[in-house]
């Protein structure tokens, strides 16, 4: 097909409409409602012929619905996996999980002295309220 018979027939319909068309426009709100839906970018970027991925992500537009979706999506997991984590324990061993956790995280020298202190907090709130609790974790 040729591209000005495309353009001819997408401006005479535009017309018809009053709705401005462009084969452009087309491409855009292709590439924006398939990674909506959730399709994979890589997926589009071949559906659209670009060679470079850069290319393809000014083509696609997330709406900000598809956004909220995939941070709450995320923190579910996150909680779900912390509350596995935390199942059963006491407060101060529930705590004292998250600080191993975190520990397993590369940390500035800034961040590993904060986890230190509260380490040391945690400790001696258990030696002041008598717990006997096991916090070895800590």
């Amino acid at each position: 097909m040729q591209k000005d018979l495309v353009r001819c027939r997408l401006s005479g319909t535009g017309k018809r409409t009053g709705v401005k068309i462009t084969a452009h426009m087309l491409r855009y709100t292709f590439a924006t409602q398939l990674v909506n839906a959730g399709c994979d970018v890589t997926t589009i970027q071949q559906l659209l012929g670009h060679k470079c991925l850069t290319t393809t992500m000014i083509y696609t537009h997330v709406h900000d619905k598809t956004v909220i979706e995939d941070y709450f999506q995320a923190m579910a997991q996150i909680e779900g996996d912390q509350e596995a984590i935390l199942e059963g324990k006491t407060a101060i061993d529930k705590a004292c999980s998250l600080l191993d956790e975190m520990v397993q995280q590369e940390l500035s020298h800034e961040q590993q002295q904060i986890l230190d202190e509260v380490r040391r907090f945690l400790s001696q709130e258990v030696m002041r309220t008598s717990e006997t609790d096991d916090i070895d974790g800590c």
